[in-house]
């Protein structure tokens, strides 16, 4: 799946954490993403390619360059050991299934040391303990047992619900796209694996987005400055009202 902007590109990735958004509510993963490689300054270093994803070509996101934006990318920071992906377009809906277990058997091959999946999850669909307090959840593979007290004291782990013959663990992550089942094909893969997830609504999500940005921080520990406003950001919603007023 893995294409490298450049034939050079080291990817030996064993000791990375590696960073997945899923494309949901809000988009408030890819946001989330937007913010870290901002922050951190990330270099591309290649995009993933799949069948299922629709294709998408647009301008760069950094000023000046002349390199296109595509459907997922792949984003590295030598230093913090860091891996990012990054889905700026859905998977084709007769994909989905192929692509989760590709994308899997991907991130199994890699051998990361852990990977983070970030996932939205709709606020209508809260229980009424999860109204109040932290508004982030997180769920833990049996790989990373003992390796999540920087999470538990930041966040609750995702309460479970009611089980079902198609949702055996009763976990629901209402509008998460992929979230749920891709974990469930990484713990199956035995990966040590994590998903934050980000309670949300649809719309302008780009505080929400800061929050996870900042509930994965207090694990990875990536930052000690305050997030950076990623370019692409700028005209997100508009250029807004003129200063001088409409009349």
């Amino acid at each position: 799946m893995f294409v490298a902007a450049a034939p050079e590109t080291a990817v030996d990735w064993k000791a990375h954490t590696c960073v997945v958004p899923t494309v949901g509510i809000g988009n408030v993963a890819p946001l989330a993403v937007d913010l870290l490689v901002a922050t951190l300054g990330m270099k591309r270093i290649g995009y993933m390619d799949h069948d299922g994803l629709l294709a998408m070509a647009g301008s760069s996101t950094d000023p000046g360059a002349a390199d296109l934006t595509t459907s997922m990318e792949v984003y590295h920071h030598a230093e913090k050991a860091l891996v990012v992906l990054q889905q700026r377009a859905p998977v084709s809906k007769a994909f989905r299934g192929q692509f989760r277990q590709d994308l899997a058997e991907w991130l199994a091959g890699c051998a990361f040391q852990r990977v983070v999946l970030l996932a939205g999850a709709d606020t209508a669909e809260r229980l009424a303990s999860q109204i109040e307090g932290p508004q982030q959840r997180y769920l833990a593979s049996p790989g990373l047992q003992g390796q999540t007290a920087e999470l538990d004291a930041a966040m609750p782990c995702l309460e479970p619900r009611l089980k079902s013959p198609g949702n055996p663990d009763g976990i629901y992550i209402h509008r998460g796209g992929i979230a749920r089942l891709l974990f469930a094909s990484l713990c199956e893969h035995g990966i040590p694996a994590a998903c934050l997830v980000q309670f949300c609504a649809a719309g302008d999500t780009r505080r929400e987005a800061g929050e996870l940005v900042m509930a994965l921080n207090a694990w990875l520990k990536f930052t000690d400055g305050a997030l950076r406003q990623p370019h692409s950001w700028e005209l997100c919603y508009g250029t807004g009202l003129a200063q001088n007023g409409l009349f």
